[in-house]
């Protein structure tokens, strides 16, 4: 993994806050990967309206959170879409895992 970039206006150079994100990005991803969907957002899973829609998860990394949303929410479209390095938008359909 790798600092998030910025466009500035002699080139591209990380974004300010993501200073050394690239160093520890490994460890952090196993760290997210240990704690559960259900463990993360137990707190407001109750306001996930009942009707069938659509659910976007901006900013999915891994996908773990779509994936659990797809699984648990089955009358509803889950779509995921994630930013990587140099501003290139990825998005994957319906809880898929890179």
């Amino acid at each position: 993994m790798s600092d998030q970039l910025a466009r500035t206006g002699d080139g591209i150079s990380p974004a300010r806050g993501t200073a050394g994100y690239a160093d520890t990005a490994d460890v952090l991803a196993v760290q997210y990967e240990e704690v559960t969907f259900d463990e993360v957002h137990s707190d407001v899973l109750q306001l996930v309206p009942v009707e069938p829609g659509r659910i976007l998860d901006v900013g999915a990394g891994t996908g773990r959170d779509a994936a659990a949303l797809a699984a648990q929410w089955t009358q509803r479209r889950v779509c995921r879409a994630d930013c990587r390095a140099a501003g290139a938008w990825t998005a994957n359909p319906c809880g898929q895992r890179d």
